[in-house]
């Protein structure tokens, strides 16, 4: 039988750096708390491309939080690991080369399908786990990437290896790390309990 891999070519391929943080169950729930008092307070929240739900303005991440802090070094830990790898040099993260902000998703929350513009890499921290969804919503709180080749939309022939949705359920302690350009959505939550996350843009490098 003929040998498929060897004759295949992987062009143009979509990375995404799917990481957990081990040893964050109490830190997240402190960053659950100071999360809470944010929204609680309404102030600095913003519409971006969250329907319904909270979104903090600010720089989350640069906040004098035990948890915060942690977190912020994890995740510069990685996105230097990233680009060693593509770039064959390590890279320090100033302040002005992130931005980053809180999501709170509560019931019937969502966000509607997006690219971050004006950024290299993207990435979202969760503090929480997504719920199993129900068989009435099975979308529900799930992140979808969005198949960035604009002529698949038209040869669709269901799921497999080669044409798929890509969706994530995702759990408290995992970071996804993804090029801005790549378009995705956060379907809308029915459950009952609030999905928190951390998002980020990385502008430049220093």
């Amino acid at each position: 039988m003929e040998n498929v891999k060897k004759s295949l070519l992987t062009i143009f391929p979509t990375v995404i750096s799917n990481n957990f943080l081990e040893g964050m169950d109490e830190g997240n729930q402190q960053i659950c708390r100071y999360i809470f008092e944010l929204e609680n307070k309404k102030k600095n929240s913003v519409t971006r491309s969250n329907i319904g739900g909270f979104h903090s303005s600010g720089n989350i991440l640069f906040q004098n939080i035990p948890a915060l802090i942690s977190l912020r070094k994890k995740v510069f830990e990685k996105l230097a690991a990233i680009d060693a790898h593509f770039y064959n040099k390590k890279y320090s993260y100033a302040r002005t080369t992130i931005e980053s902000w809180a999501n709170v998703n509560r019931f019937g929350a969502y966000n509607s399908i997006h690219s971050h513009p004006n950024s290299r890499w993207s990435g979202v921290y969760y503090v929480t786990s997504n719920p199993e969804a129900s068989l009435e919503h099975p979308l529900s709180g799930r992140f979808e990437f969005i198949d960035p080749r604009p002529a698949q939309s038209v040869a669709y022939f269901g799921e497999n290896a080669v044409d798929k949705k890509y969706l994530i359920n995702p759990v408290a302690g995992q970071l996804l790390i993804f090029p801005s350009w790549l378009q995705h959505q956060v379907h809308p939550n029915f459950d009952n309990q609030p999905r928190i996350s951390i998002a980020f843009n990385v502008a430049g490098l220093k």
